[in-house]
């Protein structure tokens, strides 16, 4: 527990980890804001042609999460790589000896706050949009809608757990970051542009199942190429979260700081 506090500690004194949650709220709250209003706006003026392709569904209102996702990620690499650009990794590998509890203690801070940062803004920008436009966001009734909300938090802190065992592996700010952003860009699209095998494997790429936990059985949304469906598709990037960072244990533990 003490060090858990320690790492909490030393994320939220950090510029980037406000910053970072500053942005996320701002992207959220923002589109939520403008979509309900343009929402509100079409309806009063009865362009139903404009409210039927831009329905104010329960996962629409938190639309601006997503670009949120790569961001908590961005800010969990720095969490694991600031350290070893600064030199203090040694310190703190000398004051807590066993290796494999800083890796855990670190991924449980950054997962920790990632959780209050997906959840607060999710409910926040879900809120804010029911607020501007009652009668015309939808309000929760399904398990699919819930999970189209609350889930925000729940992806946050998958994706912060890959990022710090990515960022404890990898050990440079900028390598690290540069992966995160391009990953889904460039490697996930990339892969499913090659003969043959890309489209057996996009299926399974952790991106495509994330936005299937989201997505799953909401309508008026596509179904997705993944694998699995709604949380089949969360046990499996939990799983790869977890390999991640088990590995990343097992090679600082025999690796020089």
């Amino acid at each position: 527990m003490h060090m858990l506090a320690a790492e909490l500690v030393k994320l939220i004194s950090m510029r980037s980890t406000r910053r970072c949650g500053a942005v996320i709220l701002a992207l959220a709250v923002g589109l939520a804001l403008v979509l309900a209003y343009i929402d509100r706006l079409a309806t009063d003026l009865d362009m139903s042609a404009s409210t039927d392709s831009m329905p104010a569904s329960a996962i629409n209102t938190v639309a601006g999460c997503a670009p949120g996702f790569v961001i908590i990620m961005i800010m969990a690499a720095l969490a694991a790589t600031t350290e070893y650009r600064t030199g203090t990794i040694k310190l703190t590998l000398l004051v807590a000896p066993n290796r494999s509890m800083v890796i855990f203690a670190k991924s449980a801070a950054v997962c920790l706050l990632a959780a209050l940062i997906g959840e607060g803004t999710a409910w926040l920008a879900y809120g804010t949009a029911k607020l501007v436009n009652p009668s015309g966001v939808e309000s929760i009734a399904t398990g699919a809608q819930l999970r189209a909300v609350a889930g925000v938090g729940l992806i946050y802190v998958v994706g912060a757990a890959m990022a710090v065992a990515v960022g404890m592996l990898i050990r440079n700010t900028v390598a690290a970051v540069a992966l995160i952003v391009l990953y889904p860009v460039l490697i996930e699209y990339g892969v499913t542009t090659i003969p043959v095998v890309g489209s057996a494997i996009e299926p399974w790429l952790p991106f495509r199942m994330a936005m299937q936990f989201l997505l799953d059985r909401n309508p008026g949304f596509p179904e997705t190429v993944a694998a699995l469906s709604g949380w089949w598709a969360f046990a499996y990037i939990v799983v790869i979260a977890t390999v991640l960072t088990a590995t990343a244990s097992i090679v600082i533990t025999k690796r020089d700081a």
